[in-house]
This record gives structure tokens, sequence and C-alpha cells, in this order.
């Protein structure tokens, strides 16, 4: 598989030493320098801080969208918190190759009829999460997620996870976002919310 193109390019590294880096686009929402292996496996992202996170881009992004910097940088820094603190199952978003059913569970276009219009997903602050195969039986992913929502209200808060929706409303996967309830401490807790 090739590798999937980023808005504009450079071959700068951390170290100095030249490798298949490219640069977000121009307008510096992220702050640095994306590696892109081939196959494209995941992005790592370099923050003016020095940080990174890891994000499988055809995990968060819809095909033919490449513009990493309509994410927010620290909603991929939570999942990839998340994904490596859960531990029990791998965690996934969106599953594009066709014979899975999870479409449109990271970020989405103004043109995607899911949602409301001035959503988070929308605005790059949001994540379904999955846990487990896709491939599982109805009854065995729901179980998995619940498992997933107990350790997000329990523990997302460390992980700078905002919102979570009430699992009742979605027992099929795991609504994250970065939207802040005015008067709650997050901190503390993460905020439930029925959709």
């Amino acid at each position: 598989m090739p590798c999937r193109p980023v808005a504009g390019f450079g071959l700068l590294g951390k170290s100095g030493a030249e490798k298949n880096y490219q640069r977000l686009s121009s307008d510096d929402k992220v702050h640095g320098i994306v590696y892109v292996p081939a196959p494209l496996d995941s992005m790592r992202i370099f923050f003016s801080n020095g940080d990174f996170a890891m994000a499988t881009a055809i995990d968060v992004l819809p095909p033919n969208i490449t513009d990493m910097s309509l994410l927010s940088p620290e909603l991929l820094r939570v999942y990839e918190a998340l994904q490596e603190n859960f531990g029990i199952w791998k965690l996934y978003v969106n599953e594009w190759d066709g014979k899975r059913i999870n479409k449109w569970c990271g970020y989405r276009t103004k043109e995607c009829a899911i949602g409301a219009i001035n959503s988070a997903h929308k605005r790059g602050l949001a994540l379904d999460l999955h846990a487990g195969t896709p491939y599982a039986d109805a009854d065995t992913r729901q179980a998995r997620n619940t498992r997933l929502w107990m350790f997000l209200q329990s523990w997302g808060h460390e992980f700078g996870v905002k919102r979570l929706e009430d699992i009742d409303a979605t027992p099929t996967y795991c609504h994250v976002d970065l939207v802040e309830k005015a008067g709650w401490n997050h901190k503390e807790k993460v905020y439930v919310f029925k959709p």
C-alpha cells in the first residue's frame, strides 16, 4: 500500500537525520512534523513542546482526507493514551476496508449526514471508540464496550477525556470528546451525558 500524502511536506527529523517526514498544513494548528511509514500503519505527530502522539490515520480520518490539522492535537494525545492504558483489547475508531461496520466514528466532514451540524466530530474533538475486533457478535461487542465505558467513566479524566455518552444510549460504542461542560470539574471526573 502506498504512502498517503499529508498536506505539505519536508524532510526534517527531530534527530536531524533525513527520514520520510511530511509537514502538516501550514496553518500550524498542529505544530510539527508527521512521519509517514510505508505502508501507512500510523502517523507520528511531533508537537512543539517535544511530545508526540501516535494515531492511526486510517482509523481516525475518512478516506481521501489527509489533513491531520482537522483533528485536535489533544484528541490524538487522548486516543494514544487510552490505547496504551486500556490494555484489555485494542481500541479502534473507523474501519474503512468495506468489510466492517464502523464508519464516520472519528472526524466527520461538513457534508456527512451523521450527527448534528456543529457536532464535536465535525470540529475534530470527538471519537466513537470500539473495543476488540469488529467481527465479534453483537453481544460480545456490547459487553466489551460496556467494560471500556466503565474504564472511561472511572479513569477517562486522567487521560484528558472531558465528556462521555451514556452507555444506555450508545451500547455499541463509547463516544468520548474534548468539549468542556460549563461548571464541571473535568480534572476530577468525566461528564456523562445523553445524546
